[in-house]
């Protein structure tokens, strides 16, 4: 799997970047310097209402509120960074991908 990265130094940096860079994922955290990984999302989902965007959020808050609240947003997958592992990322993504390529092969 090939990955082109693109980096926002914020979510705010992140989502300026959204219509020229067109991602097929963005990782966020919940904790993020301007706008947290939540409100990434929530902004994300107004700005863009009829396009989809998968999420993963990567994050050190494992309240069940807030997973509660990302799965609301419907975000694709919440991995915790004491549980994090690089292999289980790479996993989730091609995981989140596959799911993305089946749901455009089905419209």
């Amino acid at each position: 799997m090939a990955l082109h990265r693109v980096d926002g130094f914020s979510a705010v940096d992140a989502l300026a970047k959204i219509p020229t860079e067109k991602p097929d994922l963005l990782i966020l955290d919940i904790s993020m310097p301007r706008l947290g990984g939540i409100q990434t999302v929530k902004q994300l989902r107004r700005a863009y209402p009829t396009k989809y965007y998968p999420v993963i959020m990567l994050t050190d808050d494992s309240d069940r509120a807030r997973v509660k609240e990302a799965a609301e947003l419907q975000i694709n997958a919440y991995m915790i960074k004491s549980e994090f592992s690089m292999a289980n990322l790479l996993d989730r993504i091609e995981k989140v991908l596959e799911q993305r390529a089946d749901q455009r092969l089905t419209r």
